[in-house]
């Protein structure tokens, strides 16, 4: 394990906040469960506060240790992760309002990333993971595209390889049923997997 992960892990137990590779684009993320480093990412991104921020974790037990378990989420993200799949789900412990929404649910998933796992792993807790961009701009898929303005707002910049993946956002799902999912946003998980596995699937208005 780098040197430079290790000091990312260190920053980020110590409350810091840092840019990091993911399975798709680069993120930027901190402590899901510490108020005042959620509250810098939202500035760093000029975020509006009202857009909850999503989660990864590093294992299915910090899955199960954070997340209240649901037998229906549960059959259906197996099948999928680990992977660029994120399922609203509701939290246990304390964590930020910032994190959740108004039915204290987050979207979260477990990251197949090698370097976002180990700073899962090493901070001990489920991360943050928004894009690493301003809001309202693209979210950047290579080291070079990252904005010089956020990336002087941050801690760290973790540069390990692999790099990110690339390509679109993780596919966000509300579990309906153990069968039944809304999309809420369509992304890296083409919807006809779903349908392949008799899982019906319905847009944000169905």
């Amino acid at each position: 394990m780098s040197k430079s992960l290790l000091q990312a892990a260190r920053i980020i137990k110590s409350g810091g906040i840092v840019i990091y590779p993911t399975e798709t684009l680069y993120a930027l993320g901190c402590l899901g469960n510490n108020q005042d480093a959620v509250d810098r990412v939202f500035h760093a991104k000029n975020r509006d506060a009202a857009k909850p921020l999503p989660l990864i974790v590093g294992t299915w037990e910090q899955y199960m240790r954070f997340t209240r378990v649901d037998d229906a989420i549960t059959s259906i993200v197996r099948a999928f992760w680990p992977g660029p799949l994120s399922v609203l789900v509701t939290m246990k412990g304390v964590f930020p309002s910032q994190v959740m929404d108004d039915y204290k649910r987050t979207s979260i998933r477990w990251t197949p990333h090698p370097v976002a796992q180990a700073l899962c792993c090493l901070a001990n807790a489920p991360l943050v993971a928004t894009s690493a961009n301003p809001s309202g701009q693209p979210g950047p898929t290579r080291l070079e595209d990252l904005d010089p303005g956020l990336r002087s707002r941050v801690d760290s910049v973790v540069e390990d390889q692999p790099f990110a993946g690339g390509g679109d956002p993780s596919t966000l799902i509300e579990v309906l049923a153990p069968s039944r999912v809304r999309v809420l946003r369509q992304g890296a998980i083409d919807l006809s997997r779903f349908r392949a596995r008799g899982i019906t699937v319905v847009d944000n208005g169905g």
